[in-house]
């Protein structure tokens, strides 16, 4: 994900038919690294769970769905091990602004 067009893309593909937000709240400038690291930190802090009924998925295991599609087969168990780990954590929803992480 080296430039904006890239990122767009992969958002887009994974939120437009589930929930804009993350289309609307991610900023897609900067270099690769710095977005990954705001990228990451605006998922879990700012969006959290994915505003879609009858599903629960935190929005950083979305992304990480979408990007296991497009990467060899060797790097699926790396992300198979987050995924369980990020939809644990936001197993109760927190509204944005609470002021709370959600851990002790």
């Amino acid at each position: 994900m080296r430039d904006k067009d890239e990122r767009e893309a992969l958002f887009i593909e994974t939120y437009f038919l589930r929930d804009l937000r993350p289309l609307d709240q991610i900023s897609f400038e900067g270099i690769a690294d710095v977005f990954a690291v705001r990228c990451i930190d605006d998922l879990v802090k700012k969006i959290g769970w994915l505003a879609e009924e009858g599903e629960r998925q935190q929005s950083l295991s979305a992304l990480l769905l979408t990007m296991r599609s497009r990467c060899d087969v060797e790097k699926h168990p790396d992300i198979d091990y987050w995924l369980p780990i990020l939809n644990d954590e936001c197993e109760t929803p927190t509204t944005v602004g609470s002021g709370s992480s959600g851990r002790t």
